[in-house]
């Protein structure tokens, strides 16, 4: 026999040894798995189990999106059915975690996955909107020192910086823009950087929307303590949909607005009037919320200092803003007359006065007196600050001509101070009003469908009751 093959010799107990050692590892390593799987499965409740499980769908079903070769009209009707499915999923996740607490992993999760999603449809065409054509031909002209106030799209003045795509790609061509100073700030930024590209301008907007996500959390935490509302914005597929797809301009004004509302409850009057001026400078939408702010001041502080800061600071953030525009801006202002004369879209109630009256100009001017006759309601009205808001901005919806899907995303951002969950009932059925762009692919001919609005709001409707049913039978349970 040779002496190594020998059992006590010293290389059979090495090689011996060696397999010892490796078998103790191995169990160590089984052993510490073992025990990071049963401390991480403790650690993850239903509701965590429940959020990864749903997150994982959702995104499984915008890769699909993503995927599949289709041509413009099959994907926008692929959009609306990948919304109500996540719409579903939401739904049906937040009833679930109703009385799931607000934690900071949860946030940390909700907002990685919002990510996850919006960087996944972030190449995909803008098929139901040419609205980012019109911000990166804005952006365009700023960069090279000429004012998109001055000159329509289609001035021959411009044909010099005309592309293969741009400006011919933008919408009404012979209209000057109507975006604000700081939003054509942004564009300017985006097209320094970016240039023509589309989804740069995108990629920008989802990291805004990010900060929403932030912000709307952080307010949360100041005055709720549930998991729900958050769920209920930061996977919202109008708002990650129109975002990363459509690349729509709502998310700036929103970030603002969040912002000035999270100054507001801290007493940060200085602060809080600079960005309710930065947010009416994205879009001017948010102005009508400002009378709220001042009212509020106005009742429950009997120094005048909080009103004051508040007040000049707005006041003085909009006139720097607009001293460089000084000559121009009037174009803009012009411009939004003609929009709010003339346009109409998913508007029932202005189709129902249409038939009455049978005057388009007149209806518009009739919608926009109840608007603000409402909104003076509300600033009088002695109810909670944040109904008021919530109203403002529902009210400008409600009685407006023209309600587009994304118009819903600030009222979804309201959802941090507003307990009224009608913002994302509202999301998902008014994606139905897409209809009518597939059908404008298919056959030509852009008009509202009777149909289609009465599937979109009665759908509304169902789900309103449904939730008002809800709360009854949870609060006959109680008592």
């Amino acid at each position: 026999m040779h002496r190594d093959s020998c059992p006590l010799s010293p290389s059979y107990r090495s090689i011996q040894s060696d397999r010892d050692h490796r078998r103790f590892v191995q169990s160590r390593l089984r052993d510490l798995a073992h025990h990071l799987f049963v401390f991480i499965r403790a650690g993850m409740n239903k509701a965590l189990k429940s959020l990864i499980a749903a997150g994982a769908a959702i995104e499984i079903l915008f890769i699909i999106f993503r995927l599949l070769p289709l041509d413009g009209s099959q994907r926008i009707l692929l959009y609306i059915g990948l919304g109500l499915a996540v719409f579903a999923v939401i739904l049906l996740l937040a009833r679930f975690l109703r009385s799931a607490p607000l934690e900071k992993r949860f946030f940390l999760l909700l907002a990685f996955a919002a990510l996850v999603f919006q960087l996944t449809l972030l190449s995909a065409p803008p098929d139901l909107s040419d609205d980012i054509y019109r911000y990166v031909w804005d952006g365009k002209l700023q960069y090279v020192g000429i004012s998109p106030y001055t000159y329509a799209p289609s001035d021959p003045l411009l044909r010099p910086y005309h592309s293969a795509h741009l400006p011919a790609r933008v919408n009404f061509p012979d209209i000057k823009t109507i975006y604000p100073p700081l939003a054509q700030a942004f564009f300017t930024l985006s097209y320094a950087i970016f240039g023509e590209n589309l989804d740069g301008m995108k990629f920008i907007f989802i990291m805004i929307n990010m900060g929403n996500i932030f912000l709307f959390y952080r307010i949360l935490q100041q005055r709720r303590y549930l998991l729900a509302p958050l769920l209920l914005f930061a996977w919202n597929p109008l708002l990650i949909m129109e975002t990363a797809v459509n690349g729509h301009l709502d998310v700036l004004f929103l970030f603002f607005l969040l912002m000035a509302l999270f100054f507001f409850y801290r007493q940060r009057w200085l602060f809080a009037g600079i960005a309710l001026g930065l947010s009416v400078l994205s879009k001017l939408i948010p102005l009508i919320a400002f009378p709220v702010f001042v009212a509020e001041l106005a009742a429950k502080k009997p120094q005048r200092k909080p009103l004051v800061l508040f007040s000049v600071s707005f006041a003085a953030t909009l006139a720097l803003a607009v001293l460089p525009y000084l000559k121009t801006i009037g174009n803009m202002l012009g411009t939004m007359m003609n929009y709010s004369s003339y346009w109409y879209f998913n508007s029932p109630h202005f189709h129902l006065l249409l038939a009455i009256f049978k005057d388009n100009i007149l209806v518009h001017r009739i919608l926009f007196l109840l608007l603000i006759v409402f909104l003076a309601a509300v600033v009088l009205w002695r109810t909670r600050f944040e109904n008021k808001i919530f109203l403002c901005f529902f009210a400008f919806i409600l009685f407006n001509p023209v309600i587009y899907p994304w118009y819903l995303i600030v009222l979804l951002g309201l959802l941090c101070i507003h307990e009224s969950r009608i913002a994302f009932y509202w999301s998902g059925p008014i994606l139905l009003s897409y209809i009518v762009a597939y059908r404008y692919r298919v056959t030509g001919a852009w008009h509202d469908s009777w149909p289609v609005m009465a599937l979109e709001y009665g759908s509304l409707a169902i789900l309103i009751l449904w939730q008002r049913l809800q709360a009854y039978r949870w609060r006959s349970r109680q008592t």
